[in-house]
């Protein structure tokens, strides 16, 4: 795609082509970037019947001067309003992001704004690491002016928030009956079977000949921040 030869194709007339032209029942795709999320990749959402309600959608910071340091290409208002078009268009979509903290410059009132961005947004997943220099970027020219243990007490509050929200989000599933993609088996476990629903959570349960690549639906009975836990019906 993207290429003259092919007349054209975006990513999104991609997108497009795999569930028209294709077997695929489930269709994921990593990692956008949010300056590349255009109306008609949203609206794609909304009406390709393979493209799974999912999005990992990197933010790194909730704060737009942060972000504009990172150069990033887009603000904070402008990435809420990507989340709240696709939502609008796929309502069950998820989403999953990652996270700098200890960007040079970041103050607490910058840290405060990501950790609000994160309850008002409430990811299904957050990656989430320290900052630290990196050879040939832009940012190795800024002065590493946040304390180490600064980043490190950073990193600990907003990974026990990130637990807590993917807690409650993973609490709410339990009674939902999912259809999840089985991945592997391990038959030392008391749920032998694990596999992914289309939201990419993980889920472990007990089922009887079972495949890779079968899909199946799931009760869902337990839950924690990690993963979910249930039976096929």
């Amino acid at each position: 795609y993207g290429l003259k030869s092919t007349g054209g194709v975006t990513f999104t007339k991609l997108l497009t082509l795999l569930a028209e032209k294709t077997e695929i029942k489930r269709l994921r795709f990593v990692t956008s970037h949010p300056k590349d999320v255009g109306a008609d990749l949203i609206e794609e959402f909304g009406k390709n019947p393979v493209l799974v309600p999912h999005f990992h959608l990197p933010v790194q910071s909730g704060s737009t001067k942060i972000l504009k340091e990172m150069r990033r290409q887009y603000s904070r208002e402008q990435f809420l309003d990507i989340v709240t078009q696709l939502r609008l268009r796929a309502p069950t979509i998820k989403f999953s992001t990652d996270i700098i903290v200890g960007f040079p410059g970041e103050t607490d009132e910058d840290f405060k704004q990501t950790l609000s961005l994160m309850k008002e947004i409430r990811f299904d997943q957050v990656y989430s690491f320290v900052y630290s220099p990196r050879p040939f970027t832009s940012a190795v020219k800024l002065s590493d002016d946040v304390p180490l243990a600064v980043k490190q007490e950073r990193l600990r509050i907003l990974q026990t928030l990130d637990k807590k929200i993917t807690l409650e989000q993973n609490v709410a599933e339990v009674g939902k009956i999912e259809e999840v993609l089985v991945e592997e088996k391990d038959d030392e476990q008391e749920n032998p079977y694990l596999g992914r629903t289309l939201s990419n959570k993980v889920v472990h349960f007990q089922g009887e000949d079972l495949a890779s690549g079968d899909l199946v639906d799931v009760e869902i009975t337990q839950a924690n921040p990690y993963s979910l836990y249930g039976k096929v019906l």
